[in-house]
């Protein structure tokens, strides 16, 4: 009986895996990461590479629509872990609700990942994974809840009702995605089998090869300042600096000039003291390698010129892009380093991308720090200019954890989680060190940001878009039994209350669609159709 039970069960793991192969085409994906932090791993797990990392792609190959070939992609290598956020929540509805893409050339050599999800950016929750496989049976059927079972042209679908209800989990919004590499006969699936995978060591592309994440149930998009734009020069830097030092004079010795981007206000200022010019705040960059920033550090363009053009050399979704740096001072009585809305109303931000400004000159790597750390620390400030929270992140950070581990120099796109702050007037950014001399912060105090991303209501707040031209009508509004929408069809229509949860989704092949299993109250109801999306509010009496 026992067996007779087991060879059922691997049935059933057979026909769910089979169920969860999505195309990166199809038509039901609504959005794509628009950011990837990367934590690599090793090239292999034991011998003279145990040390390496792995080195093949870049974060951003894994951000947008995943390559139509296998090449784009970032490898995490042994043990190494990724984690992605998007222009919108994912939310728990019908059927799969995210998507995740690997490189592989053929199902005969896989590479797998763990997937977990989280609301908070703290707590993460991974799906049930199941393994049948075998060191010499690696077939895609073997696993089920383990991305990376196909062919670069088809990911594995994740669907939130197999991960148990959780308090610290909110299905109807997950911001984030954590891919963890599995290591091969050493990893264990949920019920503690051991998992085998593609042994791929001693290569600098080593383990898990992420090229995309997409959603398929979401919530509202979020507003994005991405700085794109703001440069009409490539390879090349911009700072709020006069032209001239008469300039001062007749401003009263400081020159304010405002960035705009997603409806948001980056300040910069020039200030002369001591007959130099110093900026603060906020300058654009798309610099891309180190031989501009070093000459233009030696131009003598300005007297601290040198540090913005001393770039992280690539903006979050590749070279080339537009990213803002700032320079910090904790004597500046000039307010910098500040965010706020254009119209004065207030918003709630949800999380910014930041990295080190230290592409020319590196001061751990030249004056190695044996137990110093640097840190960014994001302040909200309501109406009143009362504190709302903070939010911080080490950049640098050469003590040992209680787990042994250090997190050293990080000097790429890291995400700096905001949601905390709640509703807020402004953020003002501030960089710390335990690194001080007599003049200060010994590390030059010089950070880059991009992608802030933020909403102008409360994550579950009423909220009509019309995005891109696509437009629709509802009517009977109020309705009881059906409500018929204009331009919808061949489109994906979803409906949520106003908690945030799917009671309704689906691909119209038609006009109308039925609503009296709905209790009385209020619905949004979502139409998306390539990548546009609009939104209405419904009344169901």
């Amino acid at each position: 009986m026992k067996k007779s039970i087991f060879i059922l069960a691997l049935g059933f793991v057979s026909l769910s895996l089979s169920a969860q192969k999505i195309a990166k085409t199809d038509p039901s994906i609504v959005a794509w990461a628009n950011g990837v932090e990367v934590n690599r791993g090793t090239q292999s797990t034991t011998g003279e590479n145990a040390d390496k990392v792995v080195t093949y792609g870049k974060p951003y190959d894994a951000i947008g629509v995943a390559a139509s070939d296998n090449l784009r992609c970032v490898s995490l290598g042994n043990g190494g872990s990724a984690i992605i956020t998007f222009d919108r929540p994912i939310m728990n509805g019908a059927g799969y609700d995210f998507v995740v893409f690997e490189n592989a050339f053929d199902e005969s050599f896989l590479e797998l990942a763990f997937v977990e999800v989280s609301s908070n950016g703290k707590d993460y929750f991974r799906f049930p994974s199941i393994s049948t496989a075998t060191q010499t049976d690696l077939a895609g059927s073997n696993y089920k809840n383990l991305a990376g079972v196909y062919d670069y042209n088809y990911g594995v679908g994740f669907d939130l009702d197999e991960i148990t209800d959780n308090e610290k989990l909110d299905k109807s919004n997950i911001r984030f995605v954590r891919i963890v590499d599995v290591l091969t006969g050493v990893s264990k699936d949920s019920q503690g089998n051991v998992i085998y995978d593609a042994i791929s060591e001693n290569t600098y592309s080593a383990g898990f090869d992420l090229s995309g994440v997409a959603v398929i149930n979401a919530g509202q998009p979020y507003v994005i300042a991405d700085m794109e734009g703001l440069l009409t020069d490539a390879n090349t830097f911009e700072l709020p600096s006069f032209e001239n030092y008469d300039e001062f004079i007749e401003n009263e010795n400081a020159f304010h000039k405002n960035y705009t981007s997603g409806g948001l206000v980056f300040p910069g200022v020039a200030v002369e003291s001591y007959g130099y010019e110093f900026d603060f705040g906020w300058g654009l960059s798309n610099i891309t390698d180190v031989e501009t920033a070093t000459a233009t550090e030696n131009s003598g363009t300005g007297y601290n010129n040198n540090y913005y053009a001393s770039a992280s050399l690539s903006g979050l979704e590749g070279e080339g892009k537009t990213y803002l740096q700032g320079y910090y001072s904790s004597y500046n009585t000039e307010e910098h380093l500040a965010v706020s809305k254009q119209d004065g109303n207030t918003f709630y931000p949800k999380g910014v991308y930041v990295c080190q400004s230290m592409a020319s000159y590196n001061y751990p790597t030249t004056d190695p720090l044996e137990s110093g750390w640097f840190k960014v620390v994001a302040t909200g400030y309501d109406e009143s200019g009362a504190v709302t929270g903070t939010s911080e992140l080490y950049l640098i950070d050469f003590r040992t954890d209680t787990e042994g581990k250090v997190l050293g120099n990080r000097d790429d796109w890291r995400f700096l989680d905001l949601a905390s702050l709640g509703q807020v007037s402004k953020v003002k950014f501030t960089l710390e060190s335990n690194c001080v001399g007599e003049y200060g912060i010994n590390i030059p105090t010089y950070l880059c940001i991009d992608n802030f991303v933020y909403s102008n209501d409360n994550k579950n707040a009423i909220a009509e878009v019309n995005d891109n031209n696509l437009n629709i009508n509802i009517y009977p509004n109020p309705a009881t039994e059906y409500v018929t929408i204009s331009n919808v069809k061949d489109c994906m229509v979803r409906v949520t209350d106003l908690q945030g949860r799917m009671v309704y989704s689906n691909k119209a092949d038609n006009d109308t669609i039925q609503i009296n299993n709905l209790t009385s109250g209020t619905y949004i109801v979502s139409v998306v159709s390539n990548n546009n999306i609009a939104t209405k509010k419904l009344i169901v009496k």
